[in-house]
Parts: structure tokens; C-alpha cells; sequence
């Protein structure tokens, strides 16, 4: 018996048994696997992705340049914050542990940890460069 999913692709199926890997938007749009239709976006997801890393970076370098001390600005806040989020994932990650909460406010936390570390170890450098000097 076969399973007609899209217009031309046919899957078989076995009394029972359901393909695990082959979803039916995956097959009708040509996808052979799940993970290759989640790396297809369209435009306005895109942009709304890269809003929330740019929101993301500038909450938790705003937050980590009030707690630190001192800041380096609005654009400066933002990148710090999205450095800080890959800090932060590194520093989690190698501690073996998660988030204490799920969805954005835990993305902000954590890059919130990694944005105050990364803001803490550029004071000690500038510190020890103008100290050398």
C-alpha cells in the first residue's frame, strides 16, 4: 500500500509502521527530513529573528551595564549583549545546567550572565592596560 502525500511523492507504508523522519509538509515541499525544513525560512521570519537577537542584546546589555557600571552605548550595549549571549550559552553549558525558566526571559538571562562576564573581564584588561603603560 502506498500513501500519496503532496502531488508527486509517494511514501510506503507498512501496516503499523509511520515514517519517523519524513513529515508531510517536508515531502510536499521536497524535504527528505524534518531537519531540513526547519533551516528554510521565509523573509519575515528572518528579520523577525534577527529583531529578537538585536532586542535580546540590547535588554541584557543595558541590564549588565547597570549592574557592571559604565556602558559603551546604545550599539555597544546591543553587541555586548549578543556576545554575552554566546558567553552566557558557553558558561551554562559547561556548567552543566539549564535556564531556571524557559522562553525569551530565560534567552535574557542568560545572556544577561554572559554579558556581565564579558563586561567584567573588558574592565580587568583595560585596567591592566593602562596600568602597564
Amino acid at each position: 500500500m502506498t500513501l500519496l502525500i503532496g502531488e508527486q511523492k509517494k511514501v510506503p507504508v507498512v501496516e503499523g509502521v509511520q515514517p519517523f523522519d519524513v513529515f508531510e509538509v517536508d515531502v510536499r515541499r521536497g524535504y527528505r527530513h524534518s531537519s531540513c525544513a526547519s533551516l528554510a525560512r521565509t523573509f519575515p521570519e528572518r528579520i523577525v529573528s534577527i529583531l529578537t537577537w538585536i532586542i535580546v542584546g540590547l535588554v541584557a546589555g543595558v541590564l549588565a551595564s547597570f549592574v557592571v557600571g559604565g556602558g559603551y552605548g546604545l550599539i555597544g550595549d546591543i553587541i555586548i549583549g549578543i556576545i554575552g549571549a554566546f558567553v552566557g550559552g558557553w558558561i551554562f553549558r559547561a556548567l552543566g545546567t539549564a535556564t531556571p525558566f524557559g522562553g525569551l526571559a530565560g534567552v535574557i538571562f542568560v545572556a544577561f550572565i554572559g554579558a556581565v562576564v564579558l563586561l567584567f573581564l573588558l574592565r580587568v584588561i583595560r585596567r591592566s592596560t593602562y596600568r602597564g603603560v
